[in-house]
C-alpha cells in the first residue's frame, strides 16, 4: 500500500514538474515576443522620438536677438516659438541687457498696449497705431491703469531715438505718421513731430530680422542697381512707397540728407549713386548663425512647432531673394542700358535660384503645412522667370488632401486649373476634370457644415464660388481651343476690312471677362486691340461707342471710360440708359472736370425722376449724384 503511494506521489511531481516545464517555455516566449515587440515599436518610433540634437527653438531665440543691433527696440510678432525663447535668454539667462523687448499681443513681455483683456477691439486697433507710432519714433509708452481705455502718455527712451527691429514685417508702416501721433500729457513743441519723419518708413531685412528704416535710404538700394535717376523719377519712386503723393521739396530734403551722407551726389536734374549706406553691425553676423539642425538626420519628423522653425528658416529666405527678383524686375522695366540689362538679368537668375532653393527646403520639412504649400504654390505659379505650373499643381493638391476646409486653397486651385488652360489648350481637358472633381470636394464639405442644412448653396461661403462654377460651365461651352479659333478668325475680317461687328464686339467681351477676372495679359491685350480697331471703325456709332463705354466700366479703366464719355457728348450722342449719364458725371468729378460732371449728374437725375419705377431702383444713385452736386456748387 505504501509503495502504491510513493509510485502515486512520484508520478504526480513528475507531471508537476512536466506542467511547470511547459509554463516556463510558454512564459519565456511570450517574454521574447514582447521584447521584440518592445523593440520594433521602439525602432519604429525613435525616429519620431529622439530629440538629443534638436536645440531649434535655442537656437532660433538666439538668432533672433543676433540679427539685431546693439541698444535696439525688439519687437515679436507674438508666436510661440519667437516669444518665449526671446524670454528665456533675455530674463532668465540675462542676455541683451541692451535691448527693450515686446511682443505684438503684449501678453508676455510689458503690456506696451494696456490690459487686452479689458480692451474693445475698436480701441485696441487704434491704440496699437497709436503705440506703434510713438515705438517707431523713438518714445515708450506708459499706463495709469492698464485696464483703462484711457490712452498711455509716451517718454522718449534715455538712448534717444533707437533702431527698431521685428521678426514680421508689419502691415502699412507708411500709415505710422502725425495721424496717431498723440500724447494727452505733454505739449508737443512745434517742429518736433515734422523732424521725426512719421511714417516715412521701409522694412530692410538683415538675417532672420526686419529694421525699420527711413524712406531715403530705399532710394540708395534702388540706385545701387539702377546708377541714377531724374529728380521727377526720384519723386515719382517715393510716392509710390509711401503711398501717397510728395512734392519736389520733399524729394529734395531726402536727397540732400543722402549727398550730406556722402551716398550719392546731385549733378543738375540727377542723382546719382556714391556708395550704400553703412550696415548696421560691426562685423558679419551671417556665419555666426546656429543653423545646427540641418546636422538633425530625423529633421522631417520633428513636431509640428519644431519644424516650423525650419520652415520660416526657409521660407523667409526664399521671400528674400524672390522680393529681390521683383526689384530687379521693376528695374528692368525702363532701362534701356544693355550692359545694365545684362547685369540685372544675371542678378535674377542669381537671386531666382537661391529663392528656389530656400523654398524646397521649406516644402521639404513643411510638406504638411497649410501655409507653406499655399503660399508657395502661389508664388511658382505666378512666377514671371520660369514655368512651374507642374510643382504649383502639386502643392496646391496635397493642400487640398490635408486640409480639405482650406477654402482659400480651393480658389487658387480653380485660378489655377483656368489659367493653365488659358496658357495651354492640350492641358485644358484634364483641367476641367479636375476643376470639377475639387468643385464637388468642396460641395461635399460645404454640406457638412451646419449652416447649409444639408445643401452646399445654403452655406455662406458658396456666393464667393458661384461665380466659378459659371466661369466652369463657359469654358465647357467654349473651350480655349474655340476662342482661340475665333481670335484667329476676328484678325483675319480686320486685315481683310471685313469686319462683323456684333462677332468682334461679341469677342471682345469674352476676352475681357476671361482675362480680367483671372489677370491673364494676353487676352486683355488682345481685347484692347480689338477694341481700338471698334471705336475707329464705328466711331459715330452710339451703339458701339455704349459698348465699349460699358466695358472699361466693368473693367475699372476708368481713364479710357472718361475719354469714350466724352467723345459721346462731343457727337452729341444720347446714352441709351441714364445711368451712364451717372457713371460719367462720376468718373468726370474724380477726374477734377467739374463741368461735365455737373453737366452729366444733372441729366442723370433729370432722366432718372421721369419714372417712378426708376426712381426707386435708382434712389441710391440719385442721393450720391446730388451730393456731389452739392458739393461742386
Amino acid at each position: 500500500m505504501e509503495n502504491k503511494k510513493d509510485v502515486f506521489s512520484i508520478h504526480n511531481f513528475v507531471l508537476e514538474l512536466s506542467s511547470q516545464k511547459e509554463q516556463n517555455i510558454l512564459t519565456f516566449i511570450a517574454g521574447i515576443l514582447l521584447f521584440f515587440t518592445t523593440i520594433l515599436t521602439f525602432i519604429k518610433n525613435y525616429k519620431y522620438n529622439d530629440n538629443h540634437l534638436n536645440w531649434l527653438n535655442h537656437d532660433y531665440s538666439k538668432n533672433l536677438l543676433m540679427c539685431t543691433e546693439e541698444n535696439s527696440v525688439f519687437m515679436t510678432e507674438g508666436g510661440d516659438n519667437q516669444v518665449f525663447g526671446s524670454l528665456y535668454f533675455t530674463y532668465a539667462e540675462k542676455l541683451r541687457p541692451d535691448i527693450s523687448p515686446y511682443d505684438q499681443k503684449g501678453n508676455i513681455f510689458k503690456r506696451i498696449y494696456g490690459d487686452m483683456r479689458y480692451i474693445d477691439p475698436q480701441t485696441l486697433e487704434r491704440r496699437m497705431q497709436l503705440v506703434d507710432t510713438h515705438l517707431f519714433a523713438g518714445e515708450e509708452p506708459f499706463y495709469e491703469n492698464e485696464r483703462d481705455r484711457k490712452d498711455p502718455y509716451f517718454i522718449p527712451y534715455w538712448q534717444g531715438r533707437r533702431p527698431v527691429y521685428l521678426t514680421w514685417e508689419r502691415p502699412k508702416p507708411w500709415t505710422l505718421d502725425a495721424t496717431y501721433f498723440q500724447d494727452f500729457a505733454r505739449k508737443l513743441p512745434e517742429n518736433y513731430v515734422k523732424e521725426l519723419g512719421l511714417g516715412e518708413y521701409y522694412y530692410k531685412r538683415y538675417g532672420i530680422m526686419y529694421k525699420v528704416q527711413d524712406i531715403r535710404y530705399k532710394l540708395v538700394d534702388y540706385l545701387e542697381v539702377k546708377k541714377t535717376v531724374t529728380l521727377q523719377q526720384a519723386q515719382k519712386l517715393f510716392s509710390d512707397w509711401l503711398h501717397r503723393p510728395v512734392d519736389i521739396s520733399f524729394t529734395m530734403g531726402k536727397v540732400k540728407l543722402l549727398e550730406k551722407e556722402g551716398l550719392i551726389k546731385i549733378r543738375g536734374n540727377e542723382v546719382e549713386f556714391v556708395k550704400t549706406y553703412p550696415y548696421p553691425f560691426t562685423e558679419d553676423f551671417f556665419p555666426n548663425l546656429l543653423f545646427r539642425w540641418k546636422n538633425i538626420p530625423n529633421a522631417e519628423y520633428l513636431d509640428v512647432l519644431s519644424r516650423e522653425i525650419i520652415v520660416n528658416y526657409g521660407y523667409m529666405l526664399g521671400e528674400f531673394y524672390r522680393e529681390k527678383v521683383n526689384e530687379l524686375l521693376e528695374l528692368k522695366k525702363d532701362e534701356k542700358n544693355p550692359a545694365i540689362i545684362k547685369d540685372i538679368d544675371s542678378k535674377i537668375k542669381e537671386n531666382w535660384e537661391n529663392a528656389k532653393k530656400y523654398y524646397a527646403e521649406a516644402i521639404r520639412y513643411g510638406y504638411d503645412s497649410l501655409s507653406v504649400l499655399h503660399n508657395i504654390g502661389i508664388v511658382y505659379m505666378k512666377n514671371e522667370i520660369e514655368d512651374l505650373s507642374s510643382k504649383s499643381r502639386e502643392l496646391f493638391k496635397n493642400a487640398l488632401k490635408y486640409y480639405p476646409n482650406s477654402f482659400g486653397t480651393y480658389s487658387v486651385m480653380f485660378a489655377f486649373l483656368i489659367t493653365d488652360s488659358f496658357k495651354n489648350p492640350s492641358h485644358e481637358s484634364e483641367n476641367l476634370k479636375e476643376f470639377e472633381q475639387y468643385l464637388n470636394q468642396l460641395k461635399n464639405v460645404l454640406t457638412r457644415y451646419r449652416s447649409s442644412e444639408g445643401v452646399y448653396n445654403k452655406h455662406p461661403l458658396w456666393k464667393n464660388f458661384e461665380g466659378l462654377e459659371r466661369f466652369y460651365e463657359d469654358m465647357k461651352q467654349l473651350p480655349t481651343s474655340q476662342l482661340n479659333s475665333m481670335i484667329q478668325l476676328a484678325e483675319n475680317q480686320i486685315k481683310s476690312g471685313q469686319i462683323d461687328k456684333n462677332f468682334l464686339q461679341g469677342i471682345t467681351t469674352k476676352l475681357y471677362f476671361r482675362g480680367l477676372n483671372f489677370g491673364y495679359e494676353p487676352y486683355i491685350n488682345k481685347a484692347s486691340e480689338f477694341t481700338k480697331v471698334l471705336l475707329t471703325r464705328y466711331e459715330n456709332d452710339r451703339e458701339t461707342m455704349e459698348w465699349a463705354f460699358l466695358i472699361f466700366l466693368q473693367s475699372q479703366k476708368f481713364d479710357n471710360a472718361y475719354e469714350i464719355g466724352k467723345r459721346i457728348q462731343s457727337k452729341n450722342l444720347a446714352f441709351s440708359n441714364p445711368v451712364f449719364y451717372y457713371y460719367l458725371g462720376a468718373i468726370s468729378f474724380q477726374k477734377g472736370d467739374k463741368k461735365l460732371a455737373k453737366e452729366m449728374l444733372s441729366k442723370f437725375i433729370q432722366q432718372a425722376s421721369t419714372d417712378r419705377k426708376n426712381i426707386v431702383q435708382l434712389r441710391p444713385l440719385i442721393e450720391e449724384a446730388n451730393k456731389i452736386l452739392s458739393f461742386i456748387k
